[in-house]
């Protein structure tokens, strides 16, 4: 099921999904189609964020790159990281 989840979330078509499962697990195209279908409830219930829960884990990510950029030396990419986030929380335009 994971690996279903995660080819659909690659854009993956139905059709290379069930060529996937095919020639992964032996499985028809009906079980094929089973996968999918499951797959595609946890996709929807992942993407039912708040505009909270998203901007919450959006200034997580951009923190953490921010983070790792200025490790790095690529202090752009920081600033550009910080920029972000200020342009998120409204402190910015």
């Amino acid at each position: 099921m994971a690996e279903v989840y995660g080819l659909l979330s690659q854009a993956y078509s139905r059709q290379q999904v069930i060529q996937y499962c095919k020639e992964t697990w032996d499985i028809n195209e009906a079980q094929g189609d089973t996968y999918i279908s499951k797959a595609r409830k946890l996709l929807e219930d992942d993407c039912q964020l708040s505009r909270q829960q998203f901007l919450a884990e959006a200034l997580a990510r951009l923190r953490r790159y921010e983070q790792a950029a200025a490790k790095r030396g690529q202090m752009q990419v920081a600033v550009n990281s910080a920029r972000l986030q200020a342009e998120l929380i409204g402190l910015a335009s």
